[in-house]
């Protein structure tokens, strides 16, 4: 989770691994967490859009 995050952060997108919420945060998580509340709907479409991208780079 956190090469993904490095690569998101890179492109100017951040999330929250899941972890960082779990009473074990060394264990693996393969969630993350999103914040959306103080974002216009086009940052917010803009933002999926660009982990959507890094996302297909990640797996492909």
């Amino acid at each position: 989770m956190s090469e993904l995050l490095k690569k998101c952060i890179e492109k100017k997108v951040a999330f929250v691994p899941g972890n960082n919420f779990a009473t074990d945060i060394e264990a693996p998580s393969n969630m993350f967490r999103l914040n959306y509340s103080s974002m216009s709907m086009d940052k917010i479409e803009k933002g999926i859009k660009i982990m959507g991208e890094v996302l297909s780079e990640y797996f492909a």
